[in-house]
């Protein structure tokens, strides 16, 4: 039991204190005599940072409309049946709704763009689906 407490002894004489004011006073000491080397490394992580972000951003705009395709026909003078014209109308807004997004999507927009807004080029693009079982078309 000798050797125990003699061991516990030895253990609270090797267990110091910290006092906290102390610490923070050679913290604050530390800060002083490298602030420079603080105002480097603070300016070095912000150029690296800068360089970084403008050499990977890309500004991206993104609008999305959804419209109907309809026609627009009324009875001729023949008298044809509304429920003919319903049917011609539902047609010819199908055949017109698959083929709207291959010229919204063509270059056919894009030249049509690039001559309203005058300039060579358009950095970007333009793309339109067909909501299925609708004649509706989101661009």
């Amino acid at each position: 039991m000798d050797q125990h407490h003699e061991h516990t002894h030895r253990q609270e004489e090797e267990e110091q204190t910290i006092d906290l004011t102390v610490l923070f006073r050679d913290f604050i000491r530390g800060i002083g005599k490298f602030w420079w080397l603080l105002v480097v490394l603070a300016l070095l992580g912000g150029l690296i940072s800068y360089f970084r972000a403008s050499g990977t951003y890309y500004p991206m705009y993104r609008s999305e409309a959804t419209f109907t395709v309809t026609t627009n026909t009324s009875e001729s003078s023949s008298g044809s049946s509304s429920e003919y014209n319903f049917y011609y109308d539902s047609a010819t807004a199908d055949q017109l709704a698959l083929t709207f997004p291959y010229i919204l999507s063509s270059d056919l927009l894009t030249n049509a763009m690039e001559e309203d807004l005058g300039v060579d080029s358009i950095n970007g693009s333009v793309s339109a689906t067909v909501i299925s079982d609708s004649n509706m078309i989101t661009m």
